[in-house]
């Protein structure tokens, strides 16, 4: 089944724990594994910093792309390397 963001939303929503849901979201396959593994033990600002990166990366405003969607960016969180995020556990994705 492919990954809908409307479900995992429901599933927090309804009270499921975070890590059930990503635990769920993990066994959709290699991808969202990494994806997960990637995200799981972070703090708040760690994520954002992440999100940041891997919009750069790609040549995306993320700061733009919220404003767009009448979403006020949340204050900047300072630029961090990805890597320095990452524990010896994390796979890059």
């Amino acid at each position: 089944m492919p990954f809908n963001p409307m479900m995992l939303l429901s599933a927090l929503g309804s009270g499921q724990s975070l890590d059930n849901v990503l635990s769920s979201l993990s066994s959709q396959g290699q991808e969202y594994a990494r994806a997960v593994n990637l995200i799981r033990g972070k703090n708040a600002q760690q994520l954002q910093t992440i999100a940041q990166n891997m919009a750069r990366e790609r040549g995306i405003d993320l700061n733009a792309m919220l404003s767009s969607f009448g979403i006020t960016p949340p204050k900047t969180a300072p630029d961090v390397p990805a890597a320095a995020l990452e524990n010896e556990n994390s796979v890059k994705v």
